[in-house]
């Protein structure tokens, strides 16, 4: 049996001594293979100054593929008097609270290839001072002091599938600068 190119080239494939197939492969990732396409994206909700604990940012996948979030960042500012490490929340689903009914945009929503003009399908909001999320399920539970957390968590939204991040800075006194980012990609179907 040989095999050929099917274009039309007359190229055969080579096959050695042990009788494997040679073939020559570049292998990327998920993510990497979603950027080049134009399906990969960054959020976030700008400088956020709090007092309290506080939903940051929030966002419901509404394409008809899943969104995979590959990582979550929290970046915390010096300021105030802090009693413990702040603790941040992940949320599965929720539906309700101010972040929500607020509807206030996010300050980031880029595509991150930057030669791509595709927008996500979704609802993406910051929250403020303040602002809850009042319904869903915690996911995940992290510490955060000051500095930036980068957590790699993979969480796969499907359609209509929504997260909330929201941070309790265990203040004393004073004010805290803080943001959340989500970085993500659209799977291909």
């Amino acid at each position: 049996m040989l095999i050929e190119d099917g274009t039309g080239t007359g190229n055969r494939a080579k096959v050695d001594a042990y009788n494997r197939l040679t073939t020559r492969a570049i292998i990327e990732t998920e993510k990497s293979n979603a950027t080049d396409n134009g399906d990969s994206y960054n959020f976030n909700s700008g400088l956020i100054a709090i007092t309290a604990t506080s939903g940051l940012l929030y966002f419901k996948n509404n394409e008809d593929t899943n969104f995979v979030i590959d990582d979550i960042a929290v970046g915390v500012g010096q300021g105030g008097t802090a009693s413990d490490l702040g603790v941040i929340t992940i949320i599965k689903n929720p539906t309700t609270g101010t972040v929500i009914s607020n509807a206030s945009a996010a300050d980031i929503n880029v595509n991150r290839n930057f030669a791509s003009s595709n927008v996500i399908t979704g609802l993406l909001y910051k929250g403020a001072s303040g602002t809850t999320f009042t319904n869903g399920t915690d996911a995940a539970i992290l510490y955060q002091g000051e500095g930036r957390l980068f957590a790699s968590l993979g969480f796969e939204l499907a359609k209509g599938d929504s997260i909330g991040i929201k941070y309790a800075p265990n203040l004393s006194a004073g004010t805290r600068n803080v943001y959340a980012a989500i970085v993500g990609f659209s799977k291909e179907a």
